[in-house]
């Protein structure tokens, strides 16, 4: 975190300027802006003239897990979910800005895998969001009347590690899950047992050796994908009738791939492409033959943890650990070597020419008296005190020295910077 450090009467306040925070959700709309999960904050990207455009904090502490963006009257509607809290934004859009306004958001009892606006005929049918939770659970939130009720509970109530839809209108809506069991599950939301409210499950795709992290399925291409703690990525033929009333799946897998080196995270069905994403550092792009057409690393030493296409399947977005947003083009020839474009968080130019913060990361920091903080950084246990002087716009040193290990800790802290005001 980026933070400015305020004084008044003696008192220090703590304001937040920027969060560093690992990218964990990515979407494109269709005019090619990209919307980025930054911890709790949403931020739109102009890929084209590669800056931010906006940043809006979203949830208090949680972090973005998932973006769904659709058409609406109002310009732009997106179902915001982490964790166990799902929001519902409206942003409107043009060229050079974008304004985003929240409408609604609601919290749930159990974590939420997927959220999914519903298609309706009227617009009280479009305002409600079917969500799944963790234990195989489907709710109805309405957002504008702020009710939420459960209209399913599947009869296999394990924890799941993953859950999608597959369809916008509740009559035929189905789900596709990942289970702790190293199954992926296929059930009716609304198909459920006589005399009682439990949905049937009716088919267990069975192949994997690991837990299910992840499920996409393609309609064009009538195909469902899975990655898997065991490295694996794979490719089902899923084939739904024209009613959504039943599925078919042959017996034999259509592709099984292996190409990441650890975990694989999530994919996406492209007309001609499979993207994966993993726990490497890499992102593959797969032909339909199971072959590796293009590997990309750019998020060195981190786990990509979430990716996204655009509308016309040109460009793939990753976003990893390291804070950073990666732009990778999808082309036919094999591993070109032109230069990728890539976005970073949107830290303040005054503080990315800082010549402290190219030198040393600064891990931990804590308040000694009224003037004064201490700064440990990733140089071991360099500690560093300032004294908050308001005419600088960065830290003025005074001393320096070593502390003895038991004294102070940085595991499990975030990237932390402090900056007196200008």
């Amino acid at each position: 975190m980026v933070g400015i450090i305020k004084e008044s009467e003696m008192d220090l306040t703590l304001e937040d300027r920027e969060l560093i925070a690992p990218v964990t959700a990515l979407e494109f709309d269709k005019s090619g802006k990209l919307f980025a999960g930054e911890g709790p904050y949403l931020k739109i990207y102009a890929t084209a003239r590669r800056r931010l455009v906006t940043s809006e904090r979203v949830f208090d502490s949680q972090r973005i897990h998932s973006i769904k963006l659709y058409d609406s009257n109002y310009g732009t509607r997106a179902i915001i979910s982490g964790g166990r809290i799902v929001s519902v934004l409206n942003i409107q859009n043009n060229e050079s800005s974008s304004k985003i306004h929240a409408v609604s958001s609601v919290s749930f009892n159990d974590w939420i895998w997927d959220v999914c606006l519903l298609e309706g005929t009227t617009e009280q049918e479009c305002e409600c969001v079917s969500v799944v939770t963790g234990h195989n659970a489907v709710w109805i939130w309405n957002f504008n009347e702020n009710t939420k009720w459960k209209v399913s509970q599947c009869e296999e109530q394990c924890i799941l590690y993953c859950a999608r839809f597959i369809g916008r209108t509740l009559d035929n809506m189905w789900l596709a899950c990942g289970t702790v069991f190293n199954e992926v599950l296929l059930w009716k939301v609304m198909d459920k047992q006589p005399g009682c409210d439990e949905g049937l499950v009716k088919k267990r795709l069975i192949g994997h050796y690991g837990v299910i992290f992840s499920v996409r399925y393609c309609q064009e291409r009538q195909l469902l994908c899975s990655v898997s703690d065991d490295r694996s990525i794979k490719v089902w033929k899923v084939v739904f009738t024209d009613s959504y009333s039943d599925v078919t799946v042959p017996s034999e897998l259509t592709l099984t791939l292996y190409g990441h080196k650890a975990r694989v995270w999530d994919c996406l069905v492209l007309k001609d492409h499979i993207v994966s994403i993993g726990e490497d550092s890499m992102c593959l792009l797969w032909n339909f033959d199971g072959e590796i057409t293009r590997s990309w690393k750019g998020h060195i030493g981190k786990s990509v943890w979430c990716l996204a296409c655009s509308s016309d399947e040109r460009m793939v977005a990753t976003g990893g650990g390291d804070s950073a947003i990666r732009l990778w083009l999808v082309e036919d020839e094999i591993e070109n070597t032109r230069d990728e474009e890539h976005l970073f968080s949107s830290i303040p130019s005054e503080q990315q020419s800082s010549q402290q913060m190219v030198e040393e990361i600064p891990r931990m920091i804590g308040l000694l008296h009224d003037t004064s903080v201490f700064v440990m950084t990733d140089k071991g246990l360099d500690i560093k005190v300032c004294e908050l002087r308001p005419q600088y716009a960065e830290p003025y040193w005074l001393n320096r020295g070593q502390v003895a290990s038991d004294e102070c800790s940085a595991s499990s802290l975030e990237k932390v910077a402090l900056y007196t005001s200008s």
